[in-house]
């Protein structure tokens, strides 16, 4: 897997002027304030301040994929990876997903 070319984060994401970098890095500018720029709403502003946190979540699975194919191992396929059922409800982590989560990282590094 590349290297992200992307500002790395913690993000942070003011109201009217835009998202920052830890380090102050200007990542992405609302355009002024009110009518005179763009309105960002509160949930889509903890989205992208997320968006860094989020990408390095995901990252462990690519990999993960990546090395088992690499060792001669089945890419995935169909049908459920990971699964639980219990008390506390049922989840479970299907091909598809992994094939998603793979896609939105190459996005994110701008390869796709």
């Amino acid at each position: 897997m590349t290297a992200p070319k992307f500002t790395p984060g913690p993000w942070v994401v003011d109201e009217y002027e835009g998202a920052q970098s830890a380090s102050g890095e200007l990542i992405m500018w609302f355009g002024g304030y009110g009518d005179a720029g763009c309105i960002v709403k509160d949930a889509d502003r903890a989205l992208i301040a997320a968006a860094p946190e989020l990408y390095e979540a995901l990252a462990p699975f690519a990999e993960f994929e990546r090395v088992r194919n690499a060792m001669g191992g089945n890419t995935a396929k169909d049908g459920v990876l990971w699964a639980v059922n219990s008390s506390a409800g049922s989840a479970e982590i299907t091909a598809e997903d992994l094939r998603r989560a793979i896609a939105a990282l190459a996005k994110a590094r701008g390869e796709s």
